[in-house]
């Protein structure tokens, strides 16, 4: 039976002043030789239950959205009443490591690592006189925080080299732009000198209007004191691009709004590194997987962009980011944050046989995207997203009926359609898809790979094998099913969706598509 290791870190009183420190537990209670890293550290036999998790690419039986993960809770033995001063210590907010040997007589070097994370709090279970439990978080936890956390002080009241917002704009959050944007509402940070922000830091471009009209650039400073001091003619704006500000050069007729330009290339604005850079921008960058952002870039290379002008969090920002190239993003066991997109099954990682499921285990899904699964005969693609929405008043008279009826829209559609699939599925849906795309040939490129990801028949298979032989079966990669029935005896390739380790039972639980 495999023996479970716990690392985990509290503050603790106990001392002088109160310190962080590092606790080992184990299943089967053992003590680390000198050799070893930890080195001499005894790892009390505590763990009644290591727990488990849970987690899948797009939520439980859906192939695109935001992902999910739930960590369970770890059981400690505490009959004897050791553990009860931990209910002093805190927990909240400190790592907690989970490892597995498979065979106890082996060393710590041969530990793999299940699970990093953060724990909640450790508190008592239903018999809390014999055990304790942890609550736990996956790295997640980290991301679900607000991106931006810089705001304005309202210290603006004159003119001059001042851009803190009025008192209107006290304690209200800055703006964002990764990548490209269109027609951002501008924040007027300084209206005594004209001076707007549509990003709280350095962009590459700004192109500015007014009521919907084009107004000239007329050149950028290098800081906010040269903005500010700058003569500018009406109907011109000059940018501070260092800081993402601009100045009008007259007051505005009405609505001001911008175009923007965040990422030093073209390579620099796809998903994948747009993604990445918002990591950084939580300080998280240490922790990113490069390998999987530069293949996600490679596969995925189209122009995306998102404006963030409120507290939303990092998580829920990236999600959409991802969504536009039909990606994901999860953290490994190792803590890494990884991110990908579904395709169609590749080359198989391993082959899974009758043989190696649990038996009645085995279970056919019905999908939980719109049209429950069924073959699809159309896909409508949505891009180049208005982050402002423009009202009749907004824009200016002199203004065309096209060119007002572009500024009104709220996005662009792409369409990708296979008419031959209703012949066999009558009820073959429509998918729509938003995304923050922002090319044209991008966007087409990406409706026809989800139309051919969606037009065809796909199973959505459950399954429990031994988590000895599923350790390859990573969230992501593809595997083979092979089944004496079904249609599956030459074997179907599918992509793990969706993955449940109980670690107690020694049983791993995969979700298959394809």
């Amino acid at each position: 039976m495999s023996e479970y290791l716990i690392t985990l870190d509290a503050w603790s009183d106990a001392g002088s002043g109160g310190s962080v420190v590092t606790r080992y537990l184990s299943t089967h209670g053992r003590a680390s030789g000198p050799a070893e890293v930890p080195a001499n550290t005894l790892y009390e036999p505590r763990i009644s239950d290591p727990g488990f998790i849970e987690a899948s690419l797009f939520g439980a039986g859906r192939t695109f959205g935001a992902g999910s993960v739930t960590a369970g809770e770890v059981v400690l033995s505490n009959a004897d009443g050791a553990l009860d001063g931990w209910l002093d210590d805190g927990f909240d907010g400190r790592a907690i490591r989970i490892d597995r040997i498979a065979d106890p007589r082996l060393g710590l070097a041969a530990a793999e690592r299940l699970f990093t994370g953060t724990m909640e709090a450790v508190d008592a279970t239903s018999d809390a006189l014999t055990s304790l439990r942890l609550r736990l978080y996956d790295r997640r936890l980290d991301l679900d925080q607000p991106i931006q956390s810089a705001r304005y002080g309202g210290t603006t009241a004159a003119a001059g080299a001042s851009a803190d917002g009025g008192r209107i704009w006290l304690s209200k959050v800055r703006p964002l732009v990764f990548g490209r944007v269109f027609k951002v509402p501008a924040v007027s940070v300084n209206p005594h000198n004209l001076i707007y922000q549509v990003h709280d830091g350095a962009v590459g471009a700004i192109s500015v209007f007014d009521a919907g009209v084009p107004l000239t650039d007329d050149g950028d400073v290098a800081s906010l004191a040269a903005l500010a001091a700058a003569v500018i003619p009406g109907g011109r704006y000059r940018t501070c691009r260092a800081l993402g500000l601009f100045r009008l050069g007259a007051a505005p007729y009405r609505t001001v709004t911008a175009d923007v330009v965040e990422g030093a290339a073209l390579a620099d604005r796809s998903a994948a590194r747009v993604v990445e850079r918002m990591l950084i921008r939580m300080g998280l960058g240490a922790s990113v997987d490069a390998v999987s952002v530069a293949a996600l870039a490679a596969a995925a290379p189209g122009e995306a962009g998102i404006f963030i002008g409120d507290e939303r969090s990092g998580l829920a920002a990236m999600q959409d980011v991802l969504a536009s190239v039909g990606g994901w993003l999860l953290t490994a066991p190792t803590g890494a944050i990884e991110v990908g997109r579904l395709a169609a099954p590749g080359v198989p990682v391993m082959q899974i046989g009758e043989g190696q499921i649990e038996a009645r285990s085995l279970r056919l899904l019905r999908v939980s995207d719109p049209g429950e699964g069924l073959p699809a005969w159309r896909v409508v693609l949505r891009h180049r997203r208005h982050w402002h929405q423009y009202q009749a008043g907004d824009v200016a008279e002199m203004l065309s009926q096209e060119l007002r009826a572009d500024l009104a829209r709220d996005a662009l559609d792409v369409i990708a359609e296979a008419p031959a699939v209703r012949s066999r599925h009558p009820l073959a849906p429509e998918l729509t898809f938003d995304t923050l795309l922002t090319d044209v040939g991008a966007a087409a490129a990406e409706a026809a790979r989800r139309l051919a990801l969606y037009s065809v028949r796909r199973d959505l298979v459950a399954l429990d094998v031994p988590a000895e032989m599923a350790g390859a079966a990573r969230l992501g990669v593809s595997v083979r099913l092979v089944l004496s029935r079904l249609g599956y005896q030459a074997g179907r390739d599918m992509v793990v969706i969706g993955r449940r380790e109980q670690w107690r039972d020694g049983l791993v639980t995969l979700t298959l598509w394809g």
